[in-house]
This record gives structure tokens, C-alpha cells and sequence, in this order.
């Protein structure tokens, strides 16, 4: 594969690795993270999803990282036990 084919393939699963977390989330915790990822600020996003300050969707969006990074490493853990 070329140097261009990798990185898309990168992307690929990316966000194919997204879209499967993603599905594991509340639909609160989805709009917070697809209005984070669309550029939105913070207190636009507690507005949209019924918080009354921004440090709530803060709080939402560390959590939300914490979640993935669990789910990255559950992934990863899979993958080294099929060699």
C-alpha cells in the first residue's frame, strides 16, 4: 500500500472506532461529543443539552474521554490476543 492508502486506511478505522464507542453512549453524551468535535464552545453545548453551565459539559466531556481511553485499551487488549 502507498504512504496516501495507509492513512486513509488510518482514518478509516478511526472512525469506524468512533462511530462504534459512540454507539455505547447516552444521547446527551452524543451530542456533547459531536458538537465538541464540530468546533461548538462549551456553553453553546450545556445550552443545547439542558445543562445550566459549561463546567457541566466539561465534566461530561473528561468523563467521556475517560470512557474511550477504556475502550481504546479494551481494543487494543483484543487485538494483541489474535497473534
Amino acid at each position: 500500500l502507498s504512504r496516501r492508502q495507509r492513512q486513509m486506511c488510518k482514518e478509516t478505522v478511526s472512525e469506524l472506532q468512533i462511530a462504534e464507542f459512540a454507539a455505547g453512549l447516552s444521547e446527551r453524551d452524543k451530542k456533547i461529543l459531536e458538537m465538541k468535535m464540530k468546533g461548538h464552545r462549551l456553553q453553546e453545548i450545556a445550552e443545547a443539552v439542558g445543562y445550566q453551565t459549561h463546567s457541566a459539559v466539561l465534566k461530561r466531556i473528561r468523563h467521556i474521554a475517560d470512557c474511550y481511553e477504556d475502550f481504546i485499551s479494551e481494543e487494543y487488549q483484543k487485538y494483541l490476543e489474535t497473534f
